[in-house]
């Protein structure tokens, strides 16, 4: 009998690390090594203590972070983030998926107004490929998370889903977070999927945005 409680306990506990181990690990505090376990696209993505600061006031482009990992699939994210109230009228905060380079990736972006998922490429315009209005986040610490199970894409932002049940061309990538056209705090950024590989090597495209 106490063979078998003590066999019962380990298969409990073998379960619960395999289920944490799944579900990814935090990637903050962001103060710790964070350039070298973080790729950036600009100088304006730094960190005040625990909390990553983004910032895209200046900037034509997203500035964007990608963690220095495997590359993933089936991929769940999420992070508390604060968009400030300042800057340009379509501010937003986007958690980054599938990313191949620095400029091509999809994402779930919050906005001022609506979340969307986005498909981002050099030299075109973002495009979304579904959206839904919101109730703006700005000034406020909010939590958005999203969730791949293949082409299958969840993503939340409060009590509200969004769902896309077959995103074009996604393939296994590194995971980030940007800020466009403002200013964004984020803290408790967590990941996690299936490792995977890329078919070339990761890299930055372009140099750093252009600052005024």
């Amino acid at each position: 009998m106490r063979r078998h409680a003590a066999a019962v306990v380990l298969a409990l506990a073998a379960t619960s690390l395999a289920t944490r181990a799944d579900a990814g690990a935090a990637a903050g505090p962001f103060g710790r090594n964070f350039l070298g376990d973080w790729a950036r696209t600009s100088k304006f993505a730094t960190t005040r203590g625990s909390v990553l600061v983004i910032d895209a006031l200046l900037a034509k482009e997203r500035v964007a972070v990608f963690r220095r990992d495997k590359p993933f699939v089936d991929v769940s994210l999420a992070a508390e983030f604060r968009i400030e109230r300042v800057g340009k009228a379509h501010q937003a905060f986007g958690l980054v998926f599938g990313s191949t380079d620095s400029q091509t990736y999809y994402a779930f972006e919050i906005g001022r107004e609506e979340m969307r998922v986005v498909r981002v490429e050099p030299g075109k315009e973002p495009v979304a490929l579904v959206a839904r209005g919101i109730r703006d986040p700005a000034g406020r610490w909010s939590t958005a998370r999203l969730k791949l199970e293949g082409s299958l894409f969840r993503g939340y932002f409060g009590r509200q889903v969004l769902e896309f049940r077959s995103i074009p061309g996604l393939q296994a990538g590194w995971v980030g977070a940007y800020a466009h056209n403002g200013r964004v705090s984020v803290r408790d950024l967590r990941f996690g999927g299936k490792p995977s590989r890329l078919s070339k090597a990761w890299r930055i495209v372009a140099a750093e945005p252009d600052e005024k």
